[in-house]
């Protein structure tokens, strides 16, 4: 079997973790794997992935209206003639080449929102869709989405450790957001967060930041470091920086703050759960609760009020109640692994390979 994997570039996020993991995993069951990158590689994983036999193709565009990056990527379908093209971003005008393709297209959703033009343009084209939980599949299907094509759930995999690595509370409780800077993920009520802990807690907290913005964003960090310092936050804010590996972060940590507007199933949630850190957040629009629930894995609240959040958050550090929130987010993490994530994206594409094309 020769599976194309697509994605739009390749940096940091959990797109591209997806696509590494799954492009690895593959390789190794002797999948015949190659990665095309629609627009830029900015990640020096590349090298690791090469010496795994994989093809990469980075076709620097600019845009999914790139006339020039859609031309080259029908050449490559050409070339290589894969069963599977396993798209993860999809440019607008790869329409074109995509409906002159006779294998199986797959499309793995990775992100809440509703794109009406690849429903438009799309729905008859990709043979199957990967919704990564069971919440975003529901939500897809109510907007009757993508409506021709098969539908399978596959959560997202991590990798999984043998026993809880959660450091207990102490003097200092550390709290990690791991995340783009970017509005959308709302780190402005992170600082909000911890203002209020260190102005009405008994307890000594601080707050980690673990991600960098893109270009757009750097107005909007500004006005982050700047509340930091009218409320002399300065000493209990750290920004990390992006981490490729952010395990060794997560083991200082004491709880996750996940306080984005919506998201598909964070693998930063999983990874958070996988070392037993207990999750606390707003009740995200997408799939984060079909990993984390409320008063078992952490809290989750009902509205989007960062005081409201950061009153719990004490609450929890003033009880033993983080013990239990972090056994159970622990156990809770064993259900997503790579393997399991792997095996059942095989199936399914053995499953659309079993089945004629049948235009609607």
């Amino acid at each position: 079997m020769k599976v194309l994997l697509c994605t739009g570039r390749y940096y940091m996020g959990g797109i591209e973790k997806y696509v590494h993991d799954l492009a690895v995993n593959l390789s190794e069951k002797n999948i015949e794997v190659s990665l095309l990158v629609f627009y830029k590689i900015k990640n020096d994983d590349i090298g690791f992935l090469r010496s795994k036999n994989i093809k990469i193709y980075e076709l620097n565009g600019k845009n999914g209206r790139d006339l020039k990056m859609n031309y080259s990527f029908y050449k490559i379908i050409r070339t290589l003639k894969p069963d599977i093209i396993h798209l993860n971003v999809i440019p607008f005008l790869s329409v074109l080449p995509l409906t002159f393709y006779n294998g199986k297209i797959i499309y793995t959703i990775h992100q809440l929102d509703q794109n009406r033009q690849v429903n438009k343009f799309f729905s008859k084209i990709i043979d199957g869709v990967i919704y990564l939980s069971e919440n975003v599949e529901r939500y897809y299907r109510n907007i009757n989405y993508l409506p021709f094509s098969e539908r399978k759930i596959i959560n997202n995999g991590i990798v999984n450790f043998n026993e809880n690595l959660y450091k207990k509370p102490e003097e200092v409780i550390n709290l990690i957001m791991v995340s783009r800077l970017a509005q959308d993920k709302q780190p402005d009520l992170a600082i909000e967060i911890i203002h209020y802990l260190i102005k009405n807690s008994s307890r000594i907290f601080h707050l980690t930041l673990v991600g960098e913005g893109d270009v757009d964003d750097t107005e909007y960090i500004r006005k982050i470091e700047k509340t930091i310092a009218e409320h002399s936050l300065s000493q209990y804010v750290t920004f990390a920086g992006w981490k490729k590996d952010v395990i060794p972060e997560l083991l200082n940590a004491q709880g996750f703050l996940m306080l984005s507007r919506k998201e598909c199933f964070p693998y930063n949630v999983l990874e958070a759960l996988s070392v037993g850190i207990p999750i606390f957040s707003f009740n995200v629009e997408g799939g984060l609760i079909d990993m984390h629930q409320n008063d078992v894995t952490g809290i989750m609240i009902q509205d989007n009020n960062p005081i409201d959040l950061a009153k719990e958050i004490d609450n929890v550090f003033n009880t033993e109640r983080w013990k239990i929130y972090s056994e159970n987010a622990f156990q809770r993490a064993k259900k997503f692994s790579i393997s399991s994530m792997t095996e059942k994206t095989l199936t399914f594409y053995e499953e659309l390979l079993s089945k004629k094309r049948i235009n609607p």
